[in-house]
């Protein structure tokens, strides 16, 4: 189940902003009869929050077997590497602060398993941070094919949010989590993957075709 939507500027954002912008808001009005400059600064960086979290409304027009972005970002790595033994397509997207920070299903499926993992705050971009950073990892089944797509927590990024459990039945392009102020994400695919994007590449949440599968 999806997040419940607030509305900042008419702009829908995460029910996961509340814990965060309440107190803001609240230390700007007090603020307020105190010191105006000081309020004022508060106010901004509540307006920043609230933006950060903006949760836009997105619909899907793809054939299943494409592989949508499963956030907003740049495609900083695009490499085969062995996985569990396999060897696969790994598609790395990072998040900057700038980004929309909701995570989408990249297909349709069945999600098979989610584990969370413990670990260091690296810089997200780096590759080091896939195999030491706080993560969680879910393997979705779509048809013949298998696939893992890991969040992955950053510098700033400390917390990862899932709405997805074992079991659930995606829809192509659900949002299925997101990682609070940026971070990245990764996509393990078959090596069959048909790319549709190179390193470098600008990408959007559920829009952009990342590859085609051919289950």
């Amino acid at each position: 189940m999806g997040p419940i939507e607030v509305y900042c500027m008419r702009i829908p954002v995460a029910k996961e902003v509340l814990k965060l912008a309440l107190p803001l808001a609240i230390l700007c009005l007090v603020l307020l009869k105190i010191h105006i400059l000081l309020s004022g600064v508060v106010f901004v960086f509540l307006i920043s929050t609230l933006l950060f979290f903006r949760d836009p409304v997105r619909s899907v027009s793809v054939d299943e077997s494409h592989v949508l972005a499963p956030a907003d970002g740049t495609v900083v790595q695009i490499q085969e590497v062995f996985e569990e033994n396999e060897r696969c397509m790994l598609i790395s997207i990072f998040m900057s602060v700038l980004n929309v920070h909701i995570n989408y299903a990249p297909l349709p499926g069945r999600v098979v398993d989610v584990t969370h993992r413990k670990g260091s705050f690296l810089r997200a971009h780096l590759k080091e941070a896939s195999l030491q950073n706080e993560s969680n990892t879910l393997v979705l089944e779509y048809g013949s094919v298998r696939m893992k797509m890991k969040q992955i927590a950053g510098l700033i990024a400390r917390r990862i949010v899932c709405y997805s459990k074992r079991g659930d039945a995606l829809t192509h392009g659900q949002k299925i989590g997101l990682i609070q102020f940026g971070s990245r994400v990764d996509l393990y695919l078959p090596r069959s993957v048909e790319l549709r994007v190179k390193k470098g590449d600008k990408v959007k949440g559920a829009q952009t075709v990342l590859g085609v599968l051919f289950p």
